[in-house]
């Protein structure tokens, strides 16, 4: 059972490194400004693509970090799961996908404070 938990928990995180990935590679895309993981308008500023490609390239090593995070995350359950609980498992599974959610909204948070500065 802990390493189903952790199997889920790895896909989770792998879902949030390849979104990070996304805006990196993608900055200031129409829908993706500031970073909505479902690409719901967030806190969108009458700004011109420039700025927000400027941005998320501001933001970008916030984003890298948490692709980091996610994927050292995913070595550390999968490595760990024989040897946790089910407790264990999900308590160290909710909180990766928390670090990394936190990365990523600190992130969001540079490329928004960034194009209201410029």
């Amino acid at each position: 059972m802990p390493i189903l938990i952790a199997g889920i928990f790895s896909v989770l995180l792998t879902l949030q490194a390849l979104y990070c990935l996304f805006l990196v590679i993608a900055p200031g895309r129409e829908g993706f400004r500031v970073g909505h993981p479902l690409g719901l308008p967030f806190k969108v500023l009458r700004r011109s693509e420039t700025v927000w490609h400027r941005a998320h390239m501001h933001a970008c090593p916030f984003f890298l970090l948490a692709i980091a995070l996610a994927l050292i995350n995913i070595v550390v359950l999968v490595a760990l799961a024989p040897y946790v609980s089910v407790a264990t498992g999900v308590i160290a599974g909710i909180g990766s996908v928390i670090i990394v959610a936190g990365m990523w909204a600190l992130a969001a948070a540079a490329a928004l404070r960034w194009a209201r500065l410029n």
